[in-house]
């Protein structure tokens, strides 16, 4: 195998928010998607459905990882509460999230599409 060559790690899928935050701090930039509930009235506030976090360019023994969190709705789904009070309580979280992250780190909507070697590069910069 030529060592020169550019190996591609996949992302690492994060469990825990906290462990999200860790790696976060470590990396060169922080990217976010977001998906909303569709509604058939146009006066209804969106609300944050899924939050989608990527950490890129934390460097890891020499190699330049990137860490996915996806947060759901489901995830604070339980049989005390009705819909409504459910998804508002996730839109409030997952906005809250955003809020944190935009305060403390180099955060940016949408994806990073680089080239594999530019991996590297995102790496070194935050260094």
């Amino acid at each position: 195998m030529n060592t020169k060559e550019p190996r591609f790690i996949a992302p690492v899928l994060l469990e825990r928010y906290e462990d999200f935050k860790e790696f976060a701090s470590k990396a060169a930039v922080i990217t976010y998607s977001t998906e909303y509930f569709d509604s058939p009235f146009l006066d209804d506030s969106k609300r944050l459905r899924r939050l989608i976090l990527h950490a890129v360019g934390v460097e890891m023994d020499g190699f330049p990882m990137s860490f996915k969190y996806v947060f759901e709705y489901g995830d604070l789904m339980s049989g005390s509460t009705g819909w409504d009070e459910q998804t508002s309580e996730a839109d409030r979280r997952m906005r809250s999230m955003l809020e944190h992250l935009q305060a403390e780190y180099n955060l940016i909507k949408g994806t990073v599409e680089t080239p594999q070697h530019s991996w590297k590069r995102l790496a070194v910069a935050k260094s």
